[in-house]
């Protein structure tokens, strides 16, 4: 797996909305947004940058919104990030 630097390509008002879906899955307390938080937390664990895992989390989150628009497929937060709903 190659792993390189962060870039900046895009729009910064996606990336910032992204970000900010994230957080809000980090506090979150119950429904799908719980699954979210809760990897985003295991991968800051394993992390030595915080930051990364929200990114990580964001990119997923990017890729579920496109396959909702691209192949029609219900939007379902938990399914890449793990199955518990509370």
């Amino acid at each position: 797996m190659i792993h390189g630097r962060i870039d900046r390509a895009g729009s910064r008002h996606l990336r910032w909305a992204l970000g900010q879906m994230v957080m809000a899955c980090q506090r979150s307390r119950r429904g799908p947004g719980v699954a979210v938080g809760d990897w985003v937390r295991a991968k800051q664990k394993r992390m030595s940058i915080k930051g990364k895992a929200r990114c990580a989390a964001a990119r997923k989150l990017a890729e579920s919104i496109w396959r909702l628009f691209h192949y029609g497929e219900c939007f379902d937060p938990t399914r890449p990030f793990g199955s518990r709903v509370a």
